[in-house]
């Protein structure tokens, strides 16, 4: 990519936050995403899903915010109406940082979500509750740009409630 616009923070501080300069320079992309589901019994299924993203400069230096290596397992189990999809979210860590850019550790999530749906004649009605990080571990996202203040969510719950039109 010419011209790839990115930022590097310098040692200024203002307001209490980190002063970014916006530089540029030709980069290099190489990477996947891939995703494949199959079915193990009835209607169960298993997904999986892995990424991976190698960014630099051209100079060879590593990009800044670029994610490691990342999956995620998926297993939905409907029942009725009725859906249980526990997931296991990982990634690696991240050492191949950019000059100044601080590391991260790796992590594995346990999320679920379970869901009911209620289908009528011209809609369908979906109760959903999520569990996510159910191990509430301690983990950063190497692509949030507060990742050194703050670490990601702990262990939440939210419930949802949609209606879909046909």
């Amino acid at each position: 990519i010419d011209n790839f616009i990115f930022g590097d923070r310098s040692d200024e501080v203002a307001d209490n936050l980190p002063v970014y300069n916006i530089l540029q320079g030709d980069s290099r992309f190489r990477g996947f995403d891939a995703r494949g589901s199959t079915r193990l019994a009835g209607q169960t299924w298993l997904t999986l899903g892995l990424g991976y993203v190698d960014a630099r400069l051209t100079t060879g230096e590593a990009l800044p915010r670029i994610p490691p290596l990342r999956g995620t397992v998926d297993l939905d189990i409907p029942y009725g109406g009725f859906t249980l999809t526990p997931q296991l979210e990982f990634a690696a860590r991240q050492a191949d940082v950019f000059r100044g850019e601080t590391e991260t550790g790796r992590y594995s999530l346990v999320n679920v979500r379970a869901s009911y749906v209620w289908p009528r004649q011209d809609t369908a009605h979906i109760l959903s509750f999520t569990g996510y990080n159910l191990t509430n571990e301690l983990y950063r996202n190497h692509s949030s740009y507060i990742k050194d203040l703050a670490p990601e969510m702990g262990r939440g719950v939210r419930a949802s409630y949609a209606v879909r039109f046909h």
